[in-house]
Parts: structure tokens; sequence; C-alpha cells
């Protein structure tokens, strides 16, 4: 699977722009470019939505066993690269203006040997998602081990990263409405005293003052979330299953492990 999506990265990303009549042809099938209707992303990218979800909750919680500043930055540096994957997927689902964040071009394109590349929204959304799928292969090691681990402590694992993926779903989700809509509203009712005391920049002073309304907003609501998450990860998860508890599989690893 890891291999194929590497190859695939580097075929439909910087191969495939160099060679116009393949390109065309590639993205002529509506399989690979069609958008389902009530997603707006295509089936390929549903599939690669689907490798990066599952990667994130099959991943494991903690570095494993060691003490080692290497291992603890190496979990880190994969963790993160999960959670980037998984704003990717909330870019395609939920926001929906890929075009409007990302302008990629491949080397030949930087360096001026070949012409910029004219990416649709679709295309351009697969080749986000392909770049964020390829990068999740990175945690693929450390699943590997994380699967030996006592069935009680991937369960735990597993829900708490469920939960984790329902708030960060429900609060960008809701987020994204609540900027909208104030986007709406302010311009509706004070659009023409925006454009008054900031002429051409009118909108762009709109934006901005909705952008910190719903900064705040986002705290607020994402405090709330998380304190709702706990409560219902103290509730599924025993805290004997936890992962590192006294008496769970990965404590029991670690002191079988230890000299």
């Amino acid at each position: 699977m890891q291999l194929a999506l590497v190859v695939a990265l580097l075929v439909i990303v910087f191969l495939l722009p160099q060679i116009s009549a393949l390109d065309a042809l590639f993205w002529r099938f509506s399989l690979l470019n069609g958008p389902l209707l009530s997603l707006h992303v295509s089936l390929l990218s549903c599939a690669l939505i689907a490798v990066i979800v599952w990667r994130y909750l099959s991943a494991g919680m903690a570095a494993e066993f060691s003490t080692s500043a290497d291992d603890a930055l190496q979990f880190g540096g994969e963790e993160t690269i999960l959670q980037v994957s998984l704003f990717a997927v909330l870019l395609a689902l939920l926001y929906g203006k890929t075009e409007d964040l990302y302008s990629l071009r491949a080397i030949p394109q930087l360096l001026g040997l070949a012409p910029a590349p004219s990416y649709d929204h679709g295309q351009l959304t697969t080749m986000m998602l392909l770049i964020a799928a390829a990068a999740t292969g990175l945690s693929l090691k450390r699943n590997d081990t994380w699967r030996v681990r006592g069935v009680g402590v991937r369960r735990a694992a597993a829900i708490t990263r469920v939960i984790n993926l329902m708030v960060l779903f429900a609060g960008v989700g809701l987020v994204l409405v609540f900027f909208q809509q104030g986007q709406i509203l302010l311009h509706s009712m004070m659009g023409g005293l925006l454009f008054r005391v900031f002429g051409a920049n009118g909108n762009s002073a709109g934006d901005t003052l909705v952008g910190i309304v719903t900064a705040a907003f986002s705290f607020a609501l994402f405090w709330g979330l998380f304190l709702l998450s706990e409560r219902a990860k103290s509730f599924l998860v025993p805290a004997a299953a936890a992962p590192g508890a006294p008496g769970s599989g990965t404590q029991k690893g670690a002191q079988a492990g230890a000299p």
C-alpha cells in the first residue's frame, strides 16, 4: 500500500505535469476526477481519505517504552504528520476551496523548465490528499510495533482517537459555519459602513473582523468540546486499560523490556 502511494505521488505530482498528453488522458477518467455529488470529491479522493483516517485511528498513542529524546521527537513528528493529514481531509470535505489555499507546482515548473500546470479543484484536491496519504506512511513502523500490545490497550487507544476525530470534525465544521454566517450577517448589516470607512478594502476589513470573532468562538467551542471528550473518554476507556497505566499491556511490556 505505502509503495503504491509513493509511486502514485511521484507519477501524478511530478511526472504527469511534464507530459501534457498523458496528463490530459489521466484526468479524463471520471473515476479520478468526477466528483461524488454528496461529498464534492472524487472516488479516488475518497479512497485516499479512508487511508488517512484509518492510519490515524490505528496509530499508537505514545512512544514505545523509551525515554530517549530521539524516540520522543520521532513520535511527535509522526503524530504531527497524522494530524496535518487530517486537516487536509477536513479541507477537502468541509472547506471545499482547495484551489484558494494551494498552488502546487512540480520542480521543473519552479526552475522554469516547463510551463505551469493548470489544475482544477478536483485535480488539486486529489494531489493534496495523495501527498498527505503518502506522508502518513512514516507512521507505519510504529503501527507495526503497536499491534503486538494487548487488545484492551489498543481498543482504548482506538476509542480515544475516534473521540478526538469526532471533536475535530464537529469543531471545524461548526467554526466554518459560524465564519460563513458571520460574513453574511456583517456585510448585510454593516457593508455600507465598512466601504465608507475602509474604501476598496471594505471586504477585507469585514473578513478580518469576523475572523477575530471566529477565533474567540473557536477557542470557547473547542474548550467545551475537549471537556466533553474527556468525560466521554473517562466513561468509555477504563483507567486500567489506558496506555501506560499500571497493569495495562504497555506497562507490562515496559517492565518486561526493563533491564
